[in-house]
């Protein structure tokens, strides 16, 4: 492991099925590379109010996750600027 930059060692622990090492160490793979790459995603700045954006919809499913994730989105921030816009001090600054 001389070539790696950083190498990561994850602790399963002991084997809570006898024969079951490859399943618990495969789980415990999958669980750190959710957490890398939700982090890459934040750091990107490509998570917006625990929602991914930016993605490339390349098939139906993730088209409809988009729009949904747009969809839910744009009703949030027009509902805030509807409340922010309905308040007594902002109510006061407007111009007929």
């Amino acid at each position: 492991m001389g070539n790696l930059g950083c190498p990561i060692w994850l602790d399963t622990g002991p084997e809570p099925i006898a024969g079951s090492t490859r399943m618990k160490a495969g789980t415990a793979q999958r669980v750190a590379l959710n957490l890398l790459s939700t982090l890459v995603m934040i750091r990107l700045g490509r998570v917006h109010e625990g929602l991914t954006v930016d993605v490339q919809a390349i098939n139906a499913k993730l088209v409809g996750r988009s729009e949904n994730n747009c969809g839910g989105l744009a009703a949030a921030a027009k509902k805030s600027s509807a409340t922010r816009c309905n308040t007594p001090a902002a109510t006061s600054r407007r111009r007929c």
